[in-house]
């Protein structure tokens, strides 16, 4: 997943370099709204990992089938239910690398005061990506709320007696929402936001500067 994240959204902004859209909008400080937008596009296309990260949901709140292989489960949840979530997991990955890496470049910009993102020494990567990366997940957290959940269900069999045939309740990401608003209130979309933060931060503040420390190595500095 990092891999395909910052190997990806370099890429994307570089190409977003060349068609030259975001230079006339916004002038000589159009990089952070570039990376930004690239961050996005990087988002919406790793809903390709949809699959094996429902899996996992699965496994850590206990929903996944004991002895299961992954081979078995999938074939088992058939196509429409390995990609149970997909737009509300869309929407997350889109919301999120948006923020994520167009708040570290905006970070690097407008209070670093750093023209090329090629100057920034460690430190600054790490703070730049500590604020994009606690503002991503926060932002993000309303629609990774509902994704959890939504992936979570199992296929519980119902039956009110022996006459009647057993059925199936798979409730869809908007019943779950407002079930959510109407039974918790605004603050359930904001649950595990604390232990969130403590896990993921860490994690994309590292890669985060691990990648800004590797491109100029791979030549990649001037995207």
């Amino acid at each position: 997943q990092r891999s395909y994240q910052y190997t990806a959204q370099p890429l994307l902004a570089a190409w977003l370099d060349q068609t030259g859209v975001f230079k006339e909008a916004f002038g000589g400080r159009e990089r952070s709204y570039r990376h930004a937008v690239a961050g996005a596009m990087m988002g919406a296309g790793e809903v390709i990992l949809l699959p094996l990260d429902s899996l996992k949901v699965r496994a850590q709140t206990g929903t996944l089938p004991r002895g299961d292989s992954l081979v078995t489960t999938l074939l088992s949840d058939g196509i429409k239910g390995a990609w149970r979530g997909v737009w509300w997991t869309a929407a997350r990955n889109v919301v999120g690398s948006l923020t994520f890496f167009g708040g570290a470049s905006l970070m690097k910009e407008h209070v670093l005061g750093l023209e090329e993102h090629s100057q920034t020494t460690w430190y600054e990567n790490m703070y730049a990506s500590s604020i994009g990366s606690f503002t991503s997940v926060l932002i993000a957290s309303p629609f990774d709320v509902v994704k959890t959940r939504l992936q979570r269900q199992m296929k519980q069999v119902v039956a009110a007696d022996a006459l009647r045939p057993s059925h199936t309740t798979i409730r869809t990401g908007m019943e779950i929402a407002r079930d959510m608003w109407q039974t918790e209130g605004a603050r359930a979309f904001f649950k595990g936001c604390i232990p969130r933060c403590c896990v993921v931060c860490p994690k994309l503040m590292f890669s985060y500067t691990m990648a800004q420390y590797l491109y100029p190595l791979l030549g990649l500095d001037k995207l």
